[in-house]
């Protein structure tokens, strides 16, 4: 009996994890000038960036070669710290010896891992960063692949980071990838969805988390799109469009 394939065009994702993007930071910018808290949040808001948010360990030591204000903040002794972006509250901190600090806005020096605070309205150093990098060179997925695949030959020596097309775990990373996607040239962006050999993949080597994928679909490679409510859809690898990179270790 001849096998007869239906393809849906349309992805979903099983229920996710809420409050933590799954994407690490792929990359930050050290800004060698003095601003306050806020001016220094506003200029990475200008530049599509935020201020630095550190969710665990393995992020602050990502962040440790840098130094200056990060997102880090707290009105008084009554209200709880919380990061700029998302205006999230930490669950990860990591102050100098002395305990936690009553108020103020987050720093750290170059070169250490620990946090200070200092008064909001002082001038300090600052870093803004990404967790997804949007390319807006219109190329193929195995295209966008090779470019992303390239980034980590581009950075500084003791730098050993990988970096493939993003792969998007939970809703809060769908939401974040879709903000960003605004961005973009093209309507929909390539991510790191791949069939291929009878099965769907994430690039990176995460698992994808879905059962209604088609089994053999005409098209095999996955987009976000900028308006869409639906988390991903399928398109012709050959199609050229933006992309976004990611940080896979």
């Amino acid at each position: 009996m001849k096998k007869i394939c239906i393809s849906f065009f349309l992805l979903h994702v099983l229920p996710a994890v809420y409050g933590h993007l799954g994407l690490r930071p792929a990359k930050f910018t050290q800004y060698n000038v003095w601003m306050t808290w806020a001016d220094a949040q506003a200029i990475c808001q200008r530049n599509n960036t935020e201020m630095v948010t550190i969710y665990d360990e393995q992020e602050n030591d990502f962040f440790k070669k840098g130094g200056g204000w990060i997102g880090l903040r707290r009105e008084d002794g009554s209200h709880p710290w919380k990061w700029s972006e998302n205006n999230q509250m930490t669950n990860y901190e990591n102050w100098k010896s002395g305990g936690e600090p009553h108020h103020g806005c987050a720093l750290k020096y170059r070169n250490e891992s620990r946090w200070r605070t200092d008064d909001c309205d002082k001038e300090n150093l600052f870093m803004c960063y990404e967790r997804l990098l949007l390319v807006k060179d219109n190329k193929t997925w195995e295209e966008a692949l090779e470019h992303c695949r390239s980034l980590g030959d581009e950075e500084p020596p003791g730098w050993n980071h990988s970096y493939d097309l993003a792969t998007l775990m939970t809703e809060d990373d769908i939401t974040y990838a879709r903000q960003k996607a605004q961005l973009a040239s093209s309507n929909e962006v390539w991510i790191g969805l791949r069939f291929l050999g009878h099965a769907w993949f994430w690039v990176g080597g995460e698992q994808v988390q879905n059962q209604d994928f088609p089994s053999c679909p005409a098209f095999r490679c996955g987009v976000l799109e900028k308006g869409s409510g639906v988390s991903f859809e399928i398109r012709d690898c050959s199609e050229r469009r933006n992309f976004f990179c990611y940080r896979s270790s």
